[in-house]
Formats: structure tokens, sequence, C-alpha cells
């Protein structure tokens, strides 16, 4: 936790982690401290209902020495908490700080005109909260039939009687709740009983006839057994204690079969009259959940010649076209650009820049550094950790140009790198290659790139890495399992660790809660350094009535940009919509963390995604053929 925190705070979210790790401690001591008190209550109900009811010749001894027996409630009420400190971190952080941070969406549902807000954050906490003391209370109810079985106490000891009586009651009460929180529910699954699916997402005629009465008639028989037990309890008819359990079974049972036979007699013969209106909800909140309200379908009338007006009106258009294919340039780029085996490309990009003066689409590579192309003898602990620590240069070719040997017409290209863009840095020391940390400003020269029969060097002039002095050096000497580097010599004060930099392990590490693109691409900014931008996505389930595109997964936008300096690793996130109301929940978590201002040149460079156009294209299919 130490290095994370000072890796955090070397690029200045620290604030995040701290956020973070706060809330997982808020949640193991609250579950520590709940379990906790449980224990200690229940174990003391015990010990006094036997002091109480048995004779004492009967006890051993550390039950009658009250010292000796409060210690063993103590340390069984302990473990008890450490229970409940696993438990209550199944919740997770983030749907703590949502429930404690979330906007509304300012949209409600049809049905119980609840904002979508209530779905996404507060009814998946409630759940979670009615099950953690639900399954508490089945532990307690457990650990006191056991403990009252003792001499058939259950049977005549009035404390044993009102203890189990209290702990029922408390599970009935739980019960119902539960029950009261399905009919919610309902407008997040096309589950319609355990043996049918509906073919509308959401509330269907089904939910509404018979499984939202449902609820409420299992939460009132929840609460009337759990009334009837506590009674039969306390007068010590044990016997009838199964009436009501066997009577709100039955109910469980007649419902589940009304669901069946309404959705197979009455649903299925007539399906589309029946569901037509809850359809129509569910096409509408689709929409909603992809951003695809507010889309316009139009028709485009087809023209069967080509004029010579149309080709001027559109010629910037037609001179981008693009014609040569990026997966075989791939190749084309390694053979001849990589100039020496320890470099690779790894990807090809496209994007657009303004060359000569002309708007115009390129492919673009990052050249980068793989060390483990070195000779072996050249895999030295020197070399691998000090000397070779970064890549250098782009190539980049038009998408619709070859020379007369049919090779890419290049903009950019050859060591150091030359062509229609002047590049300020070079070097790329974060990527997509997986390499390993690095230490720079040592007293060993970094190479920086071949230069016929000798190499050039250079010094890293950043200060974004983590300094290597006092008990830093020691702390990442051990995270990173290096003796070498706590000892060697060829590190000064000056020295600085360059850790986590693949891009995308990178941002993860800084922000998981995000999903991120598979695909960053490299963009030259205007001042000629290199940044990785990567699109990051924020998902959520429990979208009322929306189809779901990944297993639960109903909700998606893409409001952040993430850009990662190729020579200092400092990584921002770029506001692209502020808009959206998750996106706005997760600025309320973390206030520091998100820019709003994006500089142009950054801006000019935004694409839109990939993995959100297929969605929303499969979305949109899915509408238009309802």
């Amino acid at each position: 936790m130490f290095t994370n925190y000072i890796w955090m705070e070397t690029i200045n979210f620290q604030n995040v982690y701290l956020t973070i790790l706060t809330s997982k401690f808020a949640l193991g001591a609250i579950g520590f401290i709940l379990f906790l008190f449980i224990g200690i209550l229940t174990l003391y109900w015990i010990r006094k209902s036997y002091l109480t009811y048995l004779n004492p010749n009967v006890l051993p001894n550390m039950l009658l020495h009250k010292k000796t027996s409060w210690t063993l409630i103590l340390v069984v009420s302990i473990i008890f908490g450490v229970l409940g400190t696993i438990l209550i971190q199944g919740l997770g952080w983030e749907p703590l700080l949502k429930v404690l941070n979330y906007e509304p969406f300012g949209k409600t549902d049809p049905h119980f005109d609840m904002d979508i807000s209530f779905y996404l954050y507060i009814l998946p906490f409630l759940e979670f909260v009615l099950g953690v003391l639900f399954s508490l209370s089945v532990i307690v109810l457990l650990t006191e039939i056991g403990a009252y079985s003792v001499f058939e106490m259950y049977r005549k000891s009035r404390m044993a009687q009102l203890h189990l009586g209290f702990t029922v009651g408390f599970i009935g009460l739980i019960l119902a709740a539960q029950h009261l929180l399905e009919p919610y529910g309902t407008l997040l699954t096309n589950s319609v009983n355990v043996f049918q699916d509906s073919v509308v997402y959401g509330l269907s005629y089904t939910d509404d006839v018979i499984n939202i009465p449902k609820s409420y008639v299992l939460a009132a028989a929840a609460l009337i057994a759990t009334v009837w037990m506590i009674i039969v309890l306390v007068r010590g008819k044990l016997k009838s204690v199964f009436i009501p359990i066997a009577t709100y079974v039955a109910i469980v049972i007649l419902g589940q079969l009304a669901s069946v036979a309404v959705q197979q007699f009455v649903v299925s013969p007539n399906e589309f009259h029946q569901e037509k209106p809850y359809l129509e909800r569910n096409l509408e909140f689709t929409r909603a959940a992809y951003g695809l309200e507010k889309i316009n379908e139009i028709d485009h009338p087809s023209e069967n010649s080509l004029s010579e007006e149309l080709i001027e009106r559109n010629q910037l258009t037609i001179d981008n076209v693009r014609l040569n294919d990026s997966r075989p340039l791939l190749d084309v780029y390694n053979q001849k650009q990589t100039i020496r085996n320890y470099y690779k490309f790894r990807d090809i990009d496209i994007d657009r820049y303004m060359i000569d003066g002309d708007y115009s689409q390129v492919f673009l590579g990052a050249r980068e550094l793989d060390t483990t192309n070195l000779p072996d003898q050249a895999r030295t602990w020197v070399n691998d950790n000090l000397r070779y620590t970064h890549g250098y240069g782009v190539t980049m070719s038009h998408v619709n140009e070859i020379d007369q040997q049919g090779q890419p017409e290049y903009l950019l290209q050859d060591l150091p790198t030359e062509g229609a863009i002047e590049l300020e840095r070079p070097q790329i020391y974060f990527g997509e290659e997986d390499n390993k940390s690095v230490i720079v400003n040592t007293n060993v020269d970094e190479f920086d790139y071949p230069q016929g029969e000798v190499n050039a060097s250079t010094r890293y002039e950043a200060n974004s890495g983590i300094p290597l002095q006092g008990i830093n050096k020691l702390l990442f000497s051990i995270k990173e399992g290096s003796f070498r580097m706590f000892v060697s010599d060829q590190l000064t004060n000056e020295s600085q660790l360059l850790q986590t930099r693949n891009i995308k392990e990178r941002v993860n590490r800084i922000a998981p809660f995000f999903d991120y693109d598979q695909d960053p691409y490299l963009v030259i900014r205007d001042d000629g350094t290199l940044v990785w931008m990567l699109d990051a996505y924020l998902t959520a389930e429990n979208y009322p009535y929306a189809e779901p595109y990944e297993e639960n997964l109903n909700y998606i936008r893409n409001s952040v940009k993430v850009t990662v300096d190729a020579y200092t690793g400092d990584v921002n996130f770029y506001v692209a919509n502020e808009d959206d109301p998750l996106f706005r929940t997760y600025q309320n978590m973390f206030p520091d963390m998100f820019t709003t201002d994006v500089p142009e040149d950054i801006r000019a460079h935004f694409r839109y995604p990939e993995k959100l156009f297929t969605i929303q294209a499969d979305k949109w299919g899915y509408l238009s053929h309802v």
C-alpha cells in the first residue's frame, strides 16, 4: 500500500488512491464492528440464559468464571467480526461511493416514477444490505438453535424463547423488506419466473399482473408468519412452528405457478398485443441507455451519376479516401523502418493532420523498444535497466499514396525522425509494449538511437519518476525484487524509477473503475511532443427496461478521453461529455481527477470510439427491427 501511494503521489493522483483506500477501510470497519457487536450480544445472551436456567454444577468453569467467559466471548466475536469484514467488503468500495455521491438522471421510470439513479445506485445497495443482514440473522439463529438444544432449553427457558423469537422476528422483517424491493427488480430483467423469460426486457404483462402483486402478498405473508412463529415459540408449541413456514412456502409456489399459467396461456397466444405497451417502454429506455434517443432516421436519395461539380464539392473527402491497408502496412513498417532488430512497431493507427496546409488522413506507427530482441551478451542488468530505456520516433505515411517501388509514401521516417512534422521529444518511454521498469538519471548514459557506427545517447529531462532516495530506494528495490537496484553505485541522488510503462496498465492502475478501449493511438501534439490517447467507457448495470449488451451491462457512455505522455508518463483524464449523469457521479467521487479544459490540439484528435459505435449500431439494428 505504501509503494502504491508513493507511485500515485508521484503522478498527482494520490487523492484517488486515498479515497478508494479509505472506502475499503470504512467497509471493513463497518463489517467488523457490526458482526463483533452482534457476536458479543448473542453469546452474552446465551451465557446469561445458561446461568439463569441450568444448575451451576452442570456448567463448565469457563462459563461460571466471569473473566474467562468474557475473554472467550470476545475472542469468538473477533473471529465473527473478521468474517463480517470479508462479507461487507463484498459490496465493494465503488457502489458505496456511488450511493454517497450519486447524481440524479432527471428521468424517471413510467411505472414507479423513480429516478434512474435509484436503480443504478440505491437499489443494489439496499439489496446488498438486506442480504448481509439476512445472512447474519440466519447464522445467529443457527447458533442459538445449537446452543439452546442443550437440555431442551428452547422448550423451558423463557430467555431462550425470547432470544429465538427476537431473531426469528428480525429475519421475518428482513424477508418482508426483500419482497418489497422485488417489484423494482422486475424493471431490470426479462425473467418472469424460474422457468420462463419474456420477449420484453423490463416490466412485462406477467410482471404487472402477477409478479408485482405477488411480492406484496409475500411481504405480508412473511410478516404474519413471523408473528405466528414468535407466538408459538414463546408458548412452547414447537410443533406448530412449521405451519407458518409451510404456508409461506405454499404461497411462493402458488405465485410461481400463477406466473407460469399467465405467461403460457394469456401472454404467449397473443404476445404482441399483451406486451405492446411494455415493449414501447423497452424501446424508449434502450435508446436512452445507449445515447440513441436523439438520432433521426431519414432517407438519403442516391444519385446515379457522378458529376464534376459533385467531385469538386467533395474534393477533401476524395483526397483522403483510404486505398492502402493498415494490416500489411504493419509488416512493411517492421521490415523497412525498425532500422534495428530491437525496435518494433506494435500497431498502425489512423489519424488526421494538417500536412503542408492540407487536412490529410494518415497512417502512424510508434517505434518502441523491445529489449527481448537484444543479443544475449547485451542482456545485462545495466543494459536492461539503465541504458536501453525507451523507443524512438514515429513513422507516418499517406493512406492513399505509394512510391514507384510500391512502398508507402512516407511523411515521417528513419532515425533520427525526419519529415513533414518536427518532433520535439521523439523518445518513447511509455507505450503499448509490456516493458518493465527502468531507472533514469543514473551514471549511465541512455541509448537514444543508432547513428552509423556509433550510438546517440541522451539524459532524461523530466521529473515524473519515483525519486530513488532514502527509504524509497529500499522500498522499491523490494517491490521490484532487485537487490542490485539497492546496492548499485550507478544510481545517484537524481535517479528516478519509471514504473508501469505499459499505458493500458498505467491508466487502469490509476482508475480501475473505467473500461478502456483496447486500441490506444498515438498523437503528435502541436509542440512536437507525443501522447497516447485512450477512450474510457463509463458503464453500468440496472438501467430499467434497457436491453443489455454484455452480461448485465446495459448503459455505456464515452464521457472521458485519457492521454498518456509518451515521454513523461503524465496522465490526463479529459472530460468529453459532462452532461452524462454517471460521469458527474464519478466527478463527485473524485473531484480533483478530471480536466475540463481540453487543449485544442488534443480535441482535434478525438475520434468516435469503435467499441461504442459497434454497440450502438447493434442496438440500433435491434430497435429498428422490433
